[in-house]
């Protein structure tokens, strides 16, 4: 059969359980074959409440082929019309056209079906638009009442005629009317009817009423509207024209309270005049100050300028001063030297000839020897002493020997290692007086490393770039402040870094001090070399 309706045009499936024929039966089948042998197998009450399950508009045609004559299949098939709902019975045996016609009309019915069920599917469409519609309108009319009653602008409208068709809560607030009070009156001649001399304001000449007979918006205009009381207030308003169709019927106006505004302005005018009043007086003033100023100026340039010769006579003199210093040292030096050495070198040989002549007088010998041993420790205390004032080596050798000289003889005394590095200085063009400072400077530091630092160790760089001689002097002891170092004044005699910044001053020459207490110390001179050839 499957084979004979396939050849006549018709899509048929074969099922050989009703199980099978339920769970592979979906609403789009157009008609349901069945025997009347398969109504009596199992399943056939599952497949009659799929049926039954069908949607309202679903109504599939059942077509049973029976023997007929038989009472037997009566209940099943009043259960089948009751579950299908149209139900065809033919006897078998059945010929090809009146199986083809049942099943053509059965198909017929059950395309009007799915035109019913698209047009209710249509219908329900239509019927979801509109309630969204609705709610959309709904929603969109509580959003304006809601930007209506909430705004801080006024906001009004009328009709053709100028008569009040609405008014926001704010409108109310300001105008002192209700809507109630307004509707259907002439918003001119309750709000705007006047001057504020008194004089009255007549329709025709408001700017805003024009819009009715021209209709062009009137945007950010400045005037003045009247209270329920009668009082005056300044606002700034708009004016648009309302259309239906085409044609004007009325328009809306929104404004707003610039009361405080205009008063503002008017504190402001008046702060803008006192201002002038009070900037011309200060121009009085500052010429009046400006010409003492001028004069101030005027002395203090002449201070200035005397403050400076005072201070290049006082560097003037602060390099004489070290220069008649050096002078004496080395004077001084060289009198120790020759004839303070001179009379220790007598007195310790007069001392020996003495014990020569007497050998054989051991007390003689018992108090010679002690005062030999004192001329002796006497003149090398002299000698080291002749050294530090103004050692010979600084004239006859030059700097680095002379450096070289003082830290070995300090370094003995004091027994703390020096390390020099002086392969970098070179010492052509380079002025006798600050090679004194540089040596100075470093006799100076080694002395208050000695004295202070409990260093065990000291380094010593003398070097030269192509502008600038530097010295370098780093030490691995205490360390100190150098603030509170710069601000010491000490009682000793000693120097102190001030008194190297001074003699670096004077050839215009800086010191830098690196130091934090228990890492030890670092000075770094330097001395500029174009300033001093």
């Amino acid at each position: 059969m499957t084979e004979l309706l396939g050849q006549r045009g018709f899509d048929a499936q074969n099922y050989v359980s009703l199980a099978e024929c339920r769970v592979q039966m979906n609403f789009s089948a157009g008609v349901l074959l069945l025997t009347e042998e398969a109504l009596e197998l199992g399943g056939s009450s599952e497949l009659f409440e799929t049926l039954a399950a069908q949607p309202a508009w679903s109504e599939l045609p059942l077509i049973i082929l029976t023997s007929g004559g038989e009472s037997r299949l009566a209940r099943l098939l009043e259960l089948a019309a009751k579950a299908a709902g149209s139900v065809m019975l033919l006897e078998r045996p059945v010929g090809t056209t009146t199986l083809v016609r049942s099943l053509q009309v059965a198909l017929n019915s059950r395309r009007r079906q799915y035109q019913v069920r698209d047009l209710l599917e249509k219908q329900r469409r239509k019927q979801r638009e509109l309630k969204e519609a609705e709610e959309r309108l709904r929603r969109a009319k509580e959003f304006d009442d809601e930007v209506m009653n909430n705004m801080g602008e006024g906001l009004y409208t009328v009709d053709s005629q100028g008569l009040v068709t609405f008014m926001n809560p704010a409108a109310e607030e300001l105008f002192g009317w209700s809507l109630e009070e307004l509707q259907g009156r002439k918003m001119h001649d309750m709000t705007h009817y006047k001057h504020p001399d008194g004089s009255p304001f007549p329709a025709e000449e408001c700017a805003g009423l024009q819009v009715l007979s021209f209709g062009r918006t009137l945007a950010d205009h400045e005037d003045v509207f009247v209270r329920k009381d009668g009082t005056f207030f300044n606002v700034v308003y708009s004016s648009s024209p309302l259309r239906e169709n085409g044609k004007l019927n009325g328009l809306v106006v929104v404004f707003r309270d610039i009361t405080a505004k205009k008063q503002a302005e008017q504190a402001l005018r008046q702060a803008h005049e006192q201002l002038a009043d009070r900037a011309r007086q200060l121009e009085s003033l500052v010429k009046l100050r400006t010409a003492k100023l001028v004069q101030a100026n005027e002395q203090l340039r002449k201070e200035m300028v005397e403050r400076e010769e005072a201070e290049h006579a006082r560097e003037a003199l602060r390099s004489k001063l070290l220069h008649a210093q050096e002078d004496e040292r080395r004077r001084i030096a060289r009198e120790l030297h020759d004839q303070m050495g001179q009379n220790l070198t007598a007195l310790y040989l007069g001392l020996k000839s003495l014990l020569d002549a007497n050998v054989r007088s051991s007390k003689l010998r018992r108090q010679v020897q002690p005062l030999q041993e004192l001329a002796t420790q006497t003149a090398r205390d002299l000698h080291r002493v002749a050294l530090e004032l103004r050692p010979a080596a600084l004239d006859d050798l030059g700097l680095v020997k002379a450096i070289r000289n003082l830290a070995v003889t300090w370094s003995n005394r004091c027994h703390i290692a020096v390390d020099l590095e002086a392969t970098q200085y070179d010492a052509a063009g380079i002025s006798s007086e600050i090679e004194t400072i540089l040596y100075r400077i470093i006799q100076e530091a080694l002395n208050n490393i000695a004295k202070h630092s409990g260093a065990r160790h000291v380094g010593l760089v003398l070097g030269r770039s192509a502008d600038r001689i530097h010295a370098i002097i780093e030490d691995d002891g205490r360390g100190f402040d150098p603030v509170k170092a710069r601000l010491a004044r000490n009682g000793d005699g000693r120097l102190g870094l001030l008194g190297i910044e001074e003699r670096l001053d004077t050839v215009g020459g800086n010191l830098n001090v690196e130091s934090t207490p228990g890492r030890g110390a670092t000075l770094f001179a330097r001395i500029p070399i174009s300033k001093n050839r």
